[in-house]
């Protein structure tokens, strides 16, 4: 009979907590949702060029005029691969940063060639080269900067908000709320405090991925430092703003498949390229989209800042956002 009691007691709690229930029945599906939106995007038409009048032409090929042209556009992403003849061989260059395209943008290529080569008669020579990457790219390689965006968000927005929330369950903030310090002092006291903290364990973590588990880094150490300390300062706000709206760590933790799942699932670890346009609009506001696109510029293509800027600048913008949401939400709470 007691343990009727306590079943009942256990189902009345849960029960009553909406957001388990949430979390329960409509979590999964949802994650489920995106994730198969997101595996059936579909990757984009590969793009193939060819360079000089001597090239065979191939329709849907786009024909270069020389070969540095085809070089500039392919670092601009807007090509996949090229073929040009090369003394008495035919030389194909591939982009070589993702698996995918690089196998079949070979494999499209080699076909036209041996289908040439029968019609002429001939065997000609192939020599390939690419430009970021290689034939020797793992997997873990080519998505590997994309994972340590995510984990280095993850484990900081953890670490922010059971710490802050512990700040509000232990009453400390409330007695810091009756004080006469200012909210935003008050925010930026509780920011830095947090920051080196969470700034070591972000730099760990890229330390660990680059000298340990050999990510390939090709390009600046202390660039990628930054935007790895930029994603740790989100999280960090982030952390800090959602922990406004849970009562203990779990209800915290609840958060993760419903704001942080997403995150990876649409931060350029699966190509979107092909998918529905609602599936690219939630990709374009999720700030590790941005993340991963400068952590694969910095580490497989080895570029600088000015190639990356404008991520940069978006995520500043999330960062400025999540600290004006946090200094609404204190002011909430003591309305002067």
């Amino acid at each position: 009979m007691r343990s009727f009691m306590i079943a009942k007691r256990i189902g009345m709690q849960l029960f009553r907590d909406k957001r388990t229930l949430m979390m329960m029945f409509a979590a999964p599906m949802l994650v489920l949702f995106l994730l198969y939106s997101a595996l059936n995007a579909g990757s984009a038409e590969i793009r193939i060029g060819t360079v000089g009048d001597g090239s065979f032409k191939t329709e849907g090929w786009e024909n270069y005029s020389s070969k540095a042209t085809a070089l500039a556009q392919m670092k601009e992403g807007n090509l996949d691969a090229f073929v040009f003849p090369e003394g008495n061989a035919y030389e194909i260059i591939i982009e070589g940063t993702e698996n995918a395209k690089r196998n079949a943008a070979y494999h499209i290529i080699t076909d036209k060639l041996e289908q040439q080569n029968e019609t002429d008669n001939q065997k000609i020579p192939v020599h390939t080269e690419y430009m970021y990457g290689g034939e020797n790219l793992s997997a873990f390689e080519e998505v590997g900067p994309a994972l340590m965006g995510f984990f280095i968000f993850l484990y900081v927005f953890i670490t922010s908000g059971v710490s802050f929330l512990r700040e509000r369950t232990f009453g400390t903030l409330e007695r810091s709320l009756a004080t006469s310090i200012r909210r935003s002092y008050m925010l930026i006291g509780y920011f830095l405090g947090y920051l080196p903290f969470v700034a070591c364990q972000a730099f760990i973590i890229e330390v660990f991925a680059i000298y340990v588990l050999d990510v390939p880094l090709e390009g600046d150490l202390l660039l990628l430092t930054i935007v790895s300390l930029i994603i740790a300062c989100i999280a960090l706000a982030l952390g800090l703003l959602l922990s406004v709206f849970a009562k203990n760590e779990f209800q915290l933790i609840q958060f993760i498949p419903i704001l942080l799942v997403p995150q990876i699932l649409f931060s350029g670890l699966f190509d979107l390229a092909g998918g529905e346009q609602w599936v690219k609009a939630v990709a374009n506001i999720m700030p590790l989209s941005f993340a991963t696109h400068a952590l694969n510029a910095i580490m497989l293509r080895g570029e600088d800042i000015d190639w990356i800027w404008s991520d940069l600048l978006k995520l500043c913008g999330f960062f400025v956002l999540f600290i004006f949401a946090n200094s609404i939400m204190l002011r909430k709470e003591r309305p002067y």
